[in-house]
């Protein structure tokens, strides 16, 4: 789960126990990689201060793979 979407500046990231440890990647609208990181806890703050304004996608786990669409304002 993600929340508050759409966002301003970070993104929660509310995950069950079997994606920790897990590497996220949010994707820009061309599909290149501008932000990743590891899922340490059930809850994980993405910070997405420095993207530009727009919609996104965010990928993460291994052999369920979970995507959602983030909304940046």
């Amino acid at each position: 789960e993600f929340y508050p979407n759409p966002t301003t500046n970070q993104m929660n990231l509310k995950t069950d126990s079997r994606f920790i440890g897990s590497v996220y990647t949010v994707y820009d609208n061309s599909g290149r990689s501008v932000l990743n990181g590891q899922i340490l806890s059930e809850q994980t703050v993405i910070v997405l201060g420095n993207l530009s304004s727009g919609i996104y996608l965010c990928s993460f786990g291994n052999n369920f793979k979970q995507t959602f669409q983030i909304i940046k304002e």
